[in-house]
């Protein structure tokens, strides 16, 4: 999507604009690529609302509310859309620096793991084009919601119901797998479905892992055993919570802005 659509009004514009030079000037978005895909998207179109818990209890703030849902849309801030706190949008400056971590040319195939709002997966259409973009959810409602707001946006990427646990098999194989859920593991489907060469960007402990195969690639030989999760966890203990590999993506990614890249080489 090259113009903004006809909602996207000039105090929006002028919001996300400043969100994108503040994310820029702070040193999360440093590729001009990311820059051109922030400033194209509008991230309203994907907070239509959200939900705010206070001393005043809680409360919904949507465009009823018109400054102050701009205010909050376009701020390096964690947004609930659920009611039952099922479903969030990612803080900007994170999201950024896990795409930036992906380190894309603009030719790659993607797969995201946990659609949610659909913002994520509007910005991998942006710099790579909708037709390299797969994004999963378990959730069918949020699915249908997503889908919605993509197309109002401009963009058509394959987006469909699945446990992303499991990838999803018939979109790759994938240059790349990003995760907006938190898992203690990695799981063995996101390995099998990555080429060589690839690289999985995923939160993981107290940090976001970034996990690359310089060799083979799992389905030509295996990965060593641990896969350098001595980097990506802190402890034996999270160790023993990679191999238990319990199943789900339990915990949507919140607004950790600090969480740390470690960098992992599967080869």
């Amino acid at each position: 999507m090259s113009e903004p659509t006809a909602s996207f009004d000039r105090q929006a514009a002028q919001d996300l604009d400043k969100m994108v030079s503040e994310l820029v000037a702070s040193g999360n978005i440093t590729n001009p690529r990311w820059q051109e895909a922030f400033r194209a998207v509008p991230r309203h179109l994907f907070v239509p609302r959200f939900y705010r818990s206070d001393q005043n209890g809680n409360s919904i703030v949507d465009s009823a509310s018109r400054d102050e849902w701009l205010a909050a849309v376009y701020s390096d801030v964690h947004l609930v859309t659920t009611e039952d706190v099922r479903s969030s949008s990612t803080a900007p400056s994170l999201m950024a620096s896990m795409l930036e971590a992906l380190e894309l040319t603009g030719d790659e195939r993607v797969l995201e793991v946990g659609t949610g709002t659909g913002y994520n997966a509007a910005l991998l259409s942006e710099r790579l084009g909708a037709g390299q973009v797969v994004s999963v959810d378990i959730d069918p409602d949020l699915i249908a919601q997503a889908r919605e707001r993509l197309e109002v946006a401009g963009y058509r990427p394959l987006v469909a119901v699945a446990d992303g646990v499991n990838g999803y098999p018939d979109g790759g194989p994938y240059d790349a797998v990003i995760a907006t859920c938190r898992l203690d593991y990695v799981p063995p489907a996101w390995l099998q479905q990555l080429r060589p060469g690839g690289v999985i960007v995923t939160p993981m402990g107290a940090g976001v892992a970034v996990l690359r195969n310089a060799a083979t690639g799992y389905g030509g030989g295996p990965f060593p055993a641990e896969l350098g999760l001595l980097h990506a966890l802190a402890s034996p203990a999270g160790a023993e919570r990679y191999r238990r590999a319990d199943p789900g993506c339990p915990e949507r990614v919140g607004g950790e802005p600090a969480l740390p890249l470690r960098d992992v080489d599967l080869s």
